[in-house]
């Protein structure tokens, strides 16, 4: 303990607080570790911070001020909302509310099904663990600001050609978001990617397997997006390989159109 009374090098962040606060704590002197907090600004008050004075307090017994932190803590990250959860949990057995804890369980089941896929997810994740998808596909439903878990299923789907998917997640996103942030991962991936889009594209020869059906749901992506590159490759493959129908001269007269306005624009 005395080595961190005698310095004065330790930063007055809320990383180095926390830190404090857990050394205290784990000694069960939790007056002195939420005091450590206490002293932060309001603004250095991370959901982690008030996450740790929440469980502070309850070991303080202090239950009232434990509530009116838990009713006012809004984390924004997975693990921290998750954390919350678990700590109402906590509320509710020592406030003698025990028949709370079963639908609490329930809906923490519900709700953060997919944390560890979350938690650990990397690059590859998806193509080892393909059962993840459909919880994914789930989840960024019900929270569509999740950028992370947005840009592996973008990534899986394109790796795996599923357009019509595709094309769903990223419609789906525009009904529900003003897709600021998703519309950037996409560009990004896609300045990335370009050159991964289907040969059968890229080359224009005449390939059956690229049906309407997906022709159409790339083309409504490229729409999305505004890549009218995309769209035009789209237009000349839909030509190429279905000159019966007209819905490649449609794509090419949208290309030219949107092109053109963008030019004169500037």
């Amino acid at each position: 303990m005395r080595f961190f009374q005698d310095r004065e090098d330790i930063p007055e962040t809320a990383v180095s607080r926390l830190f404090l606060a857990g050394y205290y704590s784990w000694f069960r002197q939790w007056e002195k570790a939420i005091d450590v907090l206490k002293q932060l600004p309001t603004g250095e008050n991370t959901a982690q911070v008030i996450l740790e004075k929440i469980r502070l307090n309850l070991y303080l017994g202090r239950y009232t001020q434990a509530l009116k932190l838990l009713e006012s803590a809004h984390p924004l990250r997975v693990q921290d909302r998750f954390q919350k959860e678990i700590l109402w949990g906590w509320y509710d057995l020592l406030v003698g509310h025990p028949e709370k804890i079963t639908s609490r369980i329930q809906e923490l089941e519900k709700t953060f099904l997919y944390l560890s896929t979350s938690v650990l997810i990397t690059s590859d994740f998806l193509s080892l663990e393909p059962t993840a998808v459909p919880l994914l596909e789930k989840w960024i439903v019900q929270n569509p600001e999740d950028l992370e878990i947005y840009e592996e299923l973008y990534k899986h789907y394109w790796k795996t050609q599923q357009w019509g998917a595709l094309s769903r997640l990223i419609t789906g996103q525009k009904t529900l978001t003003k897709m600021t942030s998703q519309l950037q991962v996409i560009e990004d991936l896609l300045k990335k990617e370009f050159k991964q889009v289907p040969r059968e594209i890229l080359s224009g020869r005449r390939n059956l397997s690229l049906t309407p059906a997906t022709l159409e749901s790339l083309a409504e992506i490229a729409r999305t997006v505004e890549n009218w590159e995309l769209l035009k490759m789209i237009a000349l493959t839909f030509t190429q390989n279905y000159p019966e129908l007209m819905d490649g001269s449609l794509y090419l007269a949208e290309y030219y159109q949107n092109t053109k306005g963008f030019v004169k624009r500037k």
